[in-house]
């Protein structure tokens, strides 16, 4: 008897949404009544909440964030001449922001460019990405699809009123 085995690549599903690059990852920290805490991705907190950001890299590079809320209005923390470089490592991003009292979805999305990477422009990738959006896909909790060749992180909270 003659047994084969055949080794199947292991790929995703067809709706897989991954980090391009792994090497970023973003964390969101709420600072509320009863201390910090850490965010799970799609929590729902409520609106007017103080927010901080944590990233951690595998490698430096420039780091851009910016969020996109469900009506598709991109909002700019560190982006154009705010991008921060940042070494390797556990970095908290300086300040932070409180979210309006909107009800809805905001996805927050870091991007990563290496110094041989060419430039990218956060702001515009996303007001296109919001352009093509169908209405109210921006309001679903899922990582916002790749934008760029660059390393990519997105996080999503959920504001109640």
């Amino acid at each position: 008897a003659v047994v084969v085995f055949a080794l199947l690549p292991n790929r995703p599903t067809a709706d897989y949404i991954g980090v391009k690059g792994g090497g970023l990852s973003l964390t969101l920290y709420l600072a509320d009544a009863n201390g910090v805490r850490a965010l799970g991705e799609g929590e729902r907190i409520p609106g007017g909440s103080q927010l901080r950001f944590r990233v951690h890299l595998e490698a430096a590079c420039t780091l851009q964030l910016a969020s996109l809320d469900e009506r598709g209005q991109v909002s700019d923390l560190f982006v154009h001449e705010r991008a921060l470089p940042l070494a390797p490592g556990e970095t908290t991003l300086p300040g932070g922001v409180q979210l309006d009292a909107r009800q809805g979805v905001e996805h927050f999305v870091a991007v990563c460019v290496a110094p041989d990477e060419p430039s990218f422009d956060l702001h515009a990738a996303l007001e296109a990405f919001a352009a093509k959006m169908p209405p109210g896909v921006a309001g679903v909790l899922r990582p916002v699809p790749l934008l760029t060749r660059s390393r990519q992180s997105s996080f999503a909270v959920e504001t109640l009123p």
